[in-house]
């Protein structure tokens, strides 16, 4: 039978949950920031580290959308978690009934990313829009982050403190992704 980790250990595991909520922003870093400053080292083999560098960025964060998504998981009759597996209903009083990923969208990155299978030579590429998603993720999770602010961290102001800076971070740059899809949005409709 599966035990829930200590509080000492999700208090360690906090910021590794935290980590996989920013990189999930990899690819908008990667389209946004960084490549825009390469047009200038414009050349053939820039131009093929660069779709690698993106591709790579894309299945980094398609993978974390699936630890996220496996964090919140509902606890299902007998523990569908392993001894190490972390979720979020390990953390006490907190309980956020559903994942995040619908299981017919789970199959696309599980077929697609996590392993080698014959999916793209037989149903072809498959167009993986992680910028609109990341913010999606962040609104799922805003629950468990005000939950660590107000109430795992509730007596330890150090800790509450710079959980509070991480998650601030992972909000600004949600709502920098939101803004920019506005903007392209209106860019499309004019």
């Amino acid at each position: 039978m599966r035990k829930s980790p200590t509080r000492e250990v999700l208090d360690k595991c906090v910021t590794d949950i935290l980590y996989c909520y920013g990189q999930i922003f990899a690819d908008y870093c990667w389209r946004v920031v960084v490549k825009p400053k390469l047009i200038s080292h414009k050349d053939e083999i820039t131009e093929g580290c660069a779709q690698i560098v993106q591709n790579a960025c894309i299945e980094s964060v398609l993978v974390f959308y699936r630890k996220i998504d496996a964090f919140y998981k509902p606890r299902l009759g007998k523990s569908n978690a392993k001894d190490d597996d972390l979720r979020a209903y390990d953390f006490p009083g907190f309980n956020l009934p559903n994942g995040i990923i619908d299981e017919n969208s789970r199959t696309e990155p599980h077929k697609r990313v996590a392993h080698i299978t014959t999916r793209e030579a037989t149903d072809g590429k498959f167009a993986w829009n992680t910028m609109s998603a990341s913010p999606n993720f962040v609104q799922h999770g805003r629950p468990f982050f005000n939950y660590l602010v107000n109430e795992f961290y509730s007596t330890d102001q150090e800790k509450r403190d710079l959980t509070k800076s991480m998650i601030d971070e992972i909000n600004r740059i949600s709502n920098e992704v939101s803004q920019q899809l506005e903007i392209l949005k209106a860019q499309d409709k004019s």
